[in-house]
């Protein structure tokens, strides 16, 4: 059974990574700071495994089913 809270709490985290990047890449990458440049990679990551998270947990649910 797919959970739909954990879901759209993913969902959510996508969407907030999503936004920092965009805000941050605003910026030419030369005047990124390293601390900014580590901020977007982390937030890659974290798109990534919310995205792997949300996957796991549908395949998961529908392999319970059958």
């Amino acid at each position: 059974m797919v959970d739909k809270e954990r879901i759209k709490k993913l969902i959510n985290e996508i969407i907030d990574s999503m936004s920092f990047i965009l805000r941050t890449c605003s910026k030419q990458f030369e005047e990124l700071s390293e601390a900014e440049r580590y901020a977007i990679r982390y937030n890659v990551i974290v798109i990534a495994e919310a995205l792997t998270s949300i996957a796991m947990h549908i395949a998961r649910g529908s392999w319970c089913r059958a």
